[in-house]
């Protein structure tokens, strides 16, 4: 009898649905704990560590404007050869002149590229970076301010032209993971690569910033491709 009264009230607390009441509040609130954690250490990797991102263990990494102590222990960690500012030449610039002070000091190559986080690069800018990734050396640290746009745009371009990554693959640097929003004119590194993807004709970035993109680049609107070129 007892077995049978267990039972009866088991199906009546199943049947009755009392039990999801609690059930649901606790898987809540174990989503939330979940996605809080996950905000707390993007918002640390993104703040804290300068958005320091790997593109391919040993010989790529991505990241914002570092101060000279991160770069320097950087550097030590990763064992980096050369720099790749994205943000252009600023001589006028503190930490533009800090920067070049810290490459010197740890014997780092130091090249600058100067690219719009709003705006298609520019054929110098495209034919700069290929080169660069030609010739390395490596392990290479790009950056820019944010390590978000124009980092993530140059990590794609260095996939597609280097590891043979498609357009499609090679998008995934450009991702809220990395902090890049394709709104209110950052879309313009999405688009590049779907820009590249259909004028291409199978075209290497390299030979393409070379050939064809420089009359492309030309005949664009240029309020659309020149906007916002901002270090």
């Amino acid at each position: 009898m007892n077995k049978i009264a267990s039972a009866s009230h088991l199906l009546r607390f199943l049947v009755n649905g009392r039990w999801r009441k609690g059930f649901y509040k606790l898987a809540g609130y174990g989503i939330a704990g979940v996605l809080g954690a996950l905000i707390v250490t993007w918002l640390f990797h993104f703040f804290v560590l300068d958005n320091l991102m790997t593109v391919e263990k040993g010989l790529l990494y991505r990241s914002g404007q570092m101060s000279d102590e991160t770069l320097q222990a950087t550097a030590a960690r990763l064992h980096l050869a050369s720099i790749v500012n994205l943000r252009g030449a600023n001589p006028d610039a503190a930490w533009y002149q800090s920067e070049i002070k810290m490459a010197e000091s740890l014997h780092l190559h130091h090249y600058d590229i100067r690219m719009g986080s709003r705006s298609f690069p520019s054929p110098e800018a495209l034919q700069q970076l290929t080169d660069v990734f030609e010739k390395g050396p490596y392990p290479m640290l790009l950056h820019c301010y944010r390590g978000a746009d124009r980092s993530g745009l140059a990590s794609a371009i260095y996939l597609i032209e280097c590891r043979g990554e498609t357009s499609k693959e090679a998008a995934g640097q450009l991702s809220l993971w990395y902090g890049h929003i394709p709104l209110f004119g950052y879309e313009r590194m999405n688009q590049f690569l779907k820009f590249y993807h259909n004028n291409r004709q199978e075209a290497n970035i390299a030979e393409w910033s070379d050939t064809d993109y420089p009359r492309l680049f030309a005949s664009r609107n240029q309020s659309f491709v020149l906007e916002h070129f901002n270090p």
